[in-house]
């Protein structure tokens, strides 16, 4: 667990520890027991309820009421995001049942997922590996891939053996991500 992290938790565990479960804090409007702790983890596994690439480009906030406002770099990420609603409400009630969201709200801030991030949010950004698209996972409508493929196509023009052209038709994709 990381440091940073780790000592949060443990602020939050002797602010929190005293209290009876589900008594509110003293001003009567902050957290209950261990929420947010909860979302502390929850935080943390952000990276393993949504896709990695979008793991990378976006970070809870808050939940609120069921809304889970969201920390996005752009606006096409949040719908993202809600394209996949119900499966990522599907994975956090797996995860933590506490938390029943229904809405998600979003925050766009493309400053904050540049390089100057503190570093809180710098050991999460670090974690998360993004990897390179097989040209398997290419959409055959997405221009790159027609781009490719059709230089691909010109250049194996002359081979007869199908397999083979295949074969290196799919090397020259790998070679052109």
């Amino acid at each position: 667990m990381n440091k940073k992290f780790q000592q949060l938790k443990n602020v939050l565990e002797n602010l929190t520890g005293n209290l009876r479960p589900n008594e509110y804090t003293p001003s009567g409007a902050g957290p209950k027991n261990n929420d947010a702790i909860d979302f502390i983890d929850f935080i943390k596994k952000w990276n393993q309820i949504v896709d990695l690439k979008i793991a990378a480009v976006s970070m809870p906030l808050n939940i609120k009421k069921g809304n889970l406002t969201i920390l996005t770099n752009h606006p096409t990420t949040s719908e993202t995001i809600l394209f996949n609603k119900h499966r990522y409400q599907e994975k956090i009630h797996s995860l933590f049942p506490k938390f029943k969201i229904t809405n998600f709200h979003f925050i766009c801030q493309p400053n904050f997922f540049k390089e100057n991030k503190n570093d809180i949010f710098q050991a999460k950004s670090k974690e998360v590996k993004v990897e390179k698209i097989n040209p398997k996972e290419w959409h055959p409508l997405d221009p790159n891939y027609k781009r490719v493929k059709k230089e691909a196509d010109i250049m194996f023009n002359d081979i007869s053996d199908l397999d083979l052209k295949d074969s290196l038709t799919s090397l020259f994709l790998q070679l052109h991500l």
